[in-house]
Order: structure tokens, then sequence, then C-alpha cells
């Protein structure tokens, strides 16, 4: 028969097991959860499906590049990214994007009262094409937002990446515009990604001396001149 010793020894042996094996939580008892991780490549920013969800990044020289880029993108430069379709540029901004490290918007929101809530930060993508469409419609019709409205969205967003540049008109107004437009982004050091289905010369011509210099002062271009990166192992 167990002493009273023994049974009071066998007692605290079991709670200290169950203790070991309990998970961690706070007071309440409740396990505590990781908090989890912001999300910036959305559909309401304009990216596609193929895009907002996390995928195995896979390719020697595509994650190279993608290791050249992420410092650029942080100190809020402008990358060129430049290939033929298919070995992962618009993957490679979106895993950018979704690394989050690049400066908030520059739109605050506020309360009834005034009062500062926070910043938000928006990782938008748009094709050329789309972004001149939109600015065509206002400028023809008139409508209550005017193009410096359309311009200003593009030039406040914490990244804004812009895919298919190729597709973009060639007019001294859509010249103008994307010069502006990513002069005010560096100035207030917001990166922007360019993406082209061209050759770098090509692209350089197309995106005119001022912002050349600019992705010079403070940027890179990147060829994609690999393999499809849909198809690599």
């Amino acid at each position: 028969m167990m002493t009273t010793n023994e049974i009071a020894g066998s007692v605290l042996d079991g709670l200290s097991k169950l203790i070991e094996k309990a998970p961690e939580g706070d007071s309440s008892g409740s396990p505590v959860q990781e908090p989890s991780r912001p999300r910036y490549v959305l559909e309401s920013s304009g990216w596609g499906d193929r895009y907002t969800e996390e995928i195995e990044l896979h390719g020697a020289e595509w994650l190279a590049a993608f290791e050249t880029a992420k410092p650029i993108i942080a100190s809020g430069g402008i990358i060129a990214m430049v290939g033929d379709r298919g070995p992962g540029k618009t993957q490679m901004a979106a895993e950018l994007a979704r690394l989050g490290e690049w400066k908030p918007d520059k739109k605050q929101f506020t309360r009834g009262d005034g009062l500062v809530v926070h910043h938000g930060k928006t990782a938008l993508y748009r094709r050329a094409m789309d972004i001149f469409i939109e600015l065509a419609h206002v400028r023809k019709n008139h409508v209550k937002s005017s193009e410096k409205e359309v311009l200003d969205k593009l030039g406040d967003v914490g990244l804004l990446v812009i895919d298919e540049f190729q597709e973009k008109p060639e007019t001294e107004f859509t010249a103008r515009a994307i010069s502006n437009m990513i002069d005010k982004r560096y100035a207030s050091k917001r990166p922007t990604i360019i993406i082209a289905n061209l050759k770098r010369n090509e692209l350089f011509a197309s995106l005119g001396a001022s912002v050349v210099n600019r992705a010079r002062e403070n940027g890179k271009s990147i060829e994609f001149n690999w393999p499809s990166y849909r198809t690599q192992p």
C-alpha cells in the first residue's frame, strides 16, 4: 500500500507529464496561434489567380535574379524586366510584392475627426494598355475622375507593377504621363516594376531618357533569357 508521500509524488509526476504535453497558450488556456502574414498580392489590386497563391520557387538563374531585385525594391528603385514570354517575369514581380518590403502608400486613411488612422500598403498590378485606356476614357468622356486622379493613384501606391509595357501607345502624351508618374514615385522612394516582352534596348527606347536615367541611378534591368519558368522542374 502506497504511503501519503508516494501518492503525492505520483500525482505530481502525472501533472508534470500533462503540462509537458499541453500546447502553449495564453492565460485563458487557449492555444497561441501564429499571427497571419499580411497578403499583398490580391485580386482586388489587379493580380490574377495565377499569382495570388504562393508556389515553390525554383531555377538557379531565376532565384539569383530574384535576390538581386530584393534590395532594389526595398530601397524604392526601378526594376525593368525584359525578355520573351514565359521565363517568370510576372511571377518574380508577384514574389517581390509578396515580401512586402517596400514603403506604405502615400495616401493616409483618416477618421471623421481628422486623426490619421494608418497608411495602407498596396502592391498594384496594371497592364500598360489598361492604364492608357482608362486615361483615354476620362479624357474623352469628361467623367468625374480626372487624368490627374488616375495618375496620382498610380504614383501613390507602395509598389506599382506595369506589365506588358510593349503594348502601350507610342504617343507624346503616354511618354509624358509615364515619365511624370515614375519621377514622382522615384522622388518618394516608392518602387516600380516595368515588365516588357522586349529586348533591353527596345524597352529603354520606349521609356525615354528621363526614366532610363532614374533606373540607372537606383535600379536594375534584368534580362530573362532562360527557358520557360512554367516548364522548369
